[in-house]
């Protein structure tokens, strides 16, 4: 045994400290930390019964998560067996646990998840995976954790979430909180659902609303009923939420008191919650073809702008309050509106919900499905059921959560990689060359319907409908023929996109500092050392980097310090290209493009990646200029060569330079402004 210093825990995390591996963000040190996730690992702990425990009958051990493939036992009997990270498990644990003041052991047994994927194999057949390995398909674990093109494979094990004891009698399991304004916006209906555990012993429900500055508003004492508890309150002029940029983000507070037979104080829970509405708009276009993919918030029309969010750190322990708080600030700083939870990492925690709450960002939650041919025998299906479920609960009454969507390119790449994807979206589904279409047609749609009934939802991303799962013209689209496909110069992104961008991007180099930290040996920190390829995780990254520096800007290949900074830069060009040309699209009436998201706007270890925020929440270059492009007031210039000089005086293969100046305003007001044009001659 070796002694496990921290609470959550992961396995390669107690490695690292006992100094069993060496940090794998250094160095090529990740080769070497492989091997703890191709074993099986036991966790054990012992605990005393609290002087608590005798004073309630529900005695709960609650695990907010395990990854992935555990078997816990406490003082010898198994509570658990658990194949799912996304799953919370409360466990009754009253007829196991000994009196208080006595000692319990607990253990927790860790499968390997790679030795688990080829029982899975064996059992139910090899899946498509362009990512990773096809064994993920069949495992409910972040499907990055199998290596990405962004950041290293780390088969994480271990307690990743909290873990703790909790006693009651009867409780408040869940609160449900909708809000619907008046077309004036004067006006809010808030509706509360309050489900308890044992309704046949409850009286009442207490229920108060408090203003944001904490005042109390009103409160309704309600009778506990089987089906649930509802109270309704109208609140005149109330304080709206807004999304960054077009207000501010004022949070309400509900308080739900529930009450015993005696009138005896029971239980009681609080939450945090925003009046507004969000809607998906999508209506014809009057000069276009197709429709529009918008956003419209408390009756107003937003541009949506941001990036792209992977989970913080391979090693999820280390994400802290503080991080996900500085990461939300600079999403702030940026003039962001909105972050993409990515399909192919994790469901985030509360700490980063309650960071976007505060910050007025909207959140797009992928579900945890990404870039594969996901299986649909029973099992699975059943084990996904429960995972969105627990995890719609745990979000529906955030201010911030504005769409949930199946999943990460699992259509495109169905279409366009192995040419399997039928137009067909009624079903039935189960003996095509696409079966899992069912889950993102029937399964998801059904509990989100549900359980978030005001939460829009949308099928995948990116998605458009029967003829294309990437139609520029209907729903969304992934621009990836600048970088990847095509390799398209980024010039071409004002011809490029759709209604609405979910990813695109431009890779880069880090910081120096950060290529500092993670290049221990001088002599490896050229352009093209192995160790540097190591970090590098996108394929054929070096000779796309090249082309694209070769095309826009001078450079020094043998000095890394030269080739990071124009990395940067042209990643900081390309960015602001594409962000002012799309804002552009965004007219009343005429919304061609209502949204962009960057790929990506953070990253899991030090890597060269698309990431403009690196993991040591250093902000690269394109930082910058992705805050002025998104800017609430901003400009953009267009350069073309209008023709070749005819005048005699200046050579005829010189084309004569050609700038289109245009402005954007974001805000909600009309502005007037002034612009002053320099021209400098280099």
């Amino acid at each position: 045994w070796a002694p496990a210093s921290f609470s959550p825990s992961v396995v390669q995390l107690e490695l690292l400290h006992n100094g069993l591996i060496q940090d794998p963000n250094i160095g090529e040190n990740e080769h070497a930390a492989q091997w703890p996730g191709l074993v099986d690992w036991e966790y054990r702990c012992f605990f005393p019964s609290p002087l608590w425990l005798s004073a309630f009958h529900n005695i709960e051990l609650v695990f907010d998560g395990l990854d992935t493939f555990a078997t816990v036992s406490v003082n010898g009997q198994e509570i658990l067996t658990s194949d799912n990270m996304f799953l919370p498990h409360p466990i009754n644990v009253q007829d196991v646990i000994k009196p208080p003041e006595e000692i319990n052991e607990m253990t927790i047994l860790f499968e390997c998840p790679w030795k688990k994927g080829v029982e899975l194999e064996n059992r139910y057949g090899v899946r498509k995976a362009p990512s990773g390995t096809p064994k993920r398909m069949h495992i409910r674990k972040a499907q990055c954790h199998w290596g990405w093109d962004f950041g290293s494979r780390m088969l994480s094990i271990g307690p990743y979430r909290p873990i703790h004891l909790q006693g009651y009698d009867l409780s408040i399991e869940d609160i449900h909180i909708s809000s619907d304004l008046s077309s004036d916006l004067k006006k809010a209906t808030i509706l509360i659902r309050v489900a308890t555990s044992s309704p046949e012993y409850t009286t009442k429900v207490k229920i108060d609303i408090l203003k944001p500055n904490g005042q109390r508003l009103a409160t309704q004492i309600a009778a506990v009923a089987s089906e649930g508890t509802l109270a309704q309150f109208v609140v005149d002029d109330p304080e709206l939420w807004w999304p960054n940029g077009q207000g501010e983000q004022p949070l309400y507070r509900v308080t739900a008191s529930l009450h015993d037979h005696s009138g005896e104080l029971v239980d009681s829970k609080d939450i945090r919650f925003g009046i507004r509405t969000i809607e998906l708009v999508r209506q014809p276009l009057n000069k276009a073809p197709g429709e529009t993919f918008m956003f419209r918030a408390n009756g107003r029309n937003i541009f949506a702008q941001g990036g792209n969010w992977v989970p913080g750190d391979t090693l999820l322990p280390r994400m802290t309050r503080a991080k996900y708080v500085e990461w939300i600030r600079l999403a702030k700083l940026a003039h962001h509106n909105m972050i993409r939870v990515w399909g192919g990492g994790i469901y985030e925690t509360n700490e980063f919900w309650d960071a976007c709450d505060e910050a007025g960002i909207l959140v797009w939650q992928d579900f945890a499905f990404a870039c594969g041919d996901y299986p649909l025998h029973a099992e699975f299906v059943h084990n996904i059921e429960r995972e969105v479920k627990a995890q719609i609960l745990r979000v529906r009454n955030r201010a911030s959560l504005a769409l949930l969507c199946g999943g990460n390119e699992d259509f495109c790449f169905e279409e366009f990689i192995w040419f399997a994807c039928p137009p067909d979206t009624k079903g039935p589904f189960e003996n095509t060359s696409f079966p899992q279409r069912k889950i993102y047609f029937e399964i998801l749609p059904a509990i989100a319907a549900e359980l978030a009934p005001n939460v829009p939802y949308w099928v995948n991303s990116p998605w458009g409908g029967k003829t294309s799962s990437n139609d520029p013209t209907v729903g969304n689209v992934h621009e990836w023929n600048v970088w990847h496909i095509m390799q398209r110069p980024y010039q071409d992104y004002r011809y490029l996109g759709g209604r609405f961008v979910t990813e695109f991007g431009m890779a880069s180099h880090p910081l120096l500092r950060t290529l500092a930290q993670f290049t221990p040996d001088p002599k490896t920190g050229h352009p093209q050392s192995r160790l540097l390829a190591c970090r590098s995780k996108g394929g054929d990254q070096a000779h796309k980097t090249a082309g694209y520096l070769a095309s826009n800007i001078r450079y020094d290949s043998a000095n890394l310090v030269n080739f990071a900074f124009a990395t940067q830069i042209v990643q900081s060009e390309a960015l602001s290209f594409a962000l002012t040309h799309w804002k552009r699209k965004f007219a009343p009436g005429n919304e061609e493009c209502a949204g962009a998201l960057i790929w990506q706007m953070n990253e899991v270890g030090p890597a060269i990646n698309w990431s403009y925020i690196d993991y040591f929440l250093r902000p690269k270059p394109a930082f910058y200029s992705i805050r002025r492009a998104l800017a609430p007031l901003s400009v953009g210039i267009r350069r073309s060569a209008a023709k070749l000089a005819d005048d005699g005086e200046v050579s005829p293969l010189i084309p004569v330079p050609k700038f289109e100046i245009f402005a954007h305003n974001s805000t909600s007001t009309e502005v007037h402004c002034r612009l002053i044009l320099r021209a400098y001659d280099l």
